[in-house]
This record gives structure tokens, C-alpha cells and sequence, in this order.
């Protein structure tokens, strides 16, 4: 995948990402306080991947194009494990 394929694939995560976490955050607000309690503290956790995230994009946005062949297979390994923990947070509190 070049560059800008890559960068388009992550913004539109990124996108995603915020419109899941604001929906659980919703879902949150109407739950026990139990779940109420452990959604807030997963929209946290989460919050700070999706900083991570976009921090991420940026650096890519900066790599030039000789070194994003260098660096590539860092980030997508690093994206991959995030995406995955995501997902795994996600699935933990659809109802």
C-alpha cells in the first residue's frame, strides 16, 4: 500500500473510531453505574489510543516518500495492534 492509500485508510479509522466512541459514550450514560463505570473508564483507555492515533498520522504526513519504505511496516504492525484493540473494546460492550 503507498502512502497516500495508507493515510486515507487511517483518517477514514480515525473517523470511524470517534463516531463508535461517541456512541458508546451515549450507551454509557444510560447504563448502571457498574457499566456506567467501566465504559467510562474504557472511553478513556480508548481516548488516548485515538491521540495516539492521530498522532501517528501526523508522523506519517511527515515522513518523505524515499523513507516511508523505511517505515511503513512499523506502522502498519503498530495500527494493526491498535485497530485490534478497538475492535476487542468495542465487542466488550455491544449490546
Amino acid at each position: 500500500m503507498d502512502k497516500k492509500a495508507f493515510m486515507n485508510t487511517l483518517s477514514s479509522q480515525i473517523t470511524e473510531w470517534q463516531k463508535e466512541l461517541a456512541d458508546l459514550s451515549a450507551r454509557g450514560e444510560q447504563a448502571g453505574e457498574k457499566a456506567k463505570t467501566e465504559i467510562q473508564s474504557q472511553i478513556k483507555e480508548l481516548n488516548s489510543r485515538l491521540d495516539d492515533a492521530q498522532g501517528k498520522l501526523k508522523q506519517i504526513q511527515a515522513v518523505g516518500p524515499d523513507a516511508w519504505e523505511d517505515v511503513r511496516e512499523g506502522f502498519e504492525k503498530s495500527w494493526t495492534e491498535m485497530r485490534g484493540a478497538f475492535k476487542n473494546a468495542f465487542a466488550r460492550f455491544k449490546h
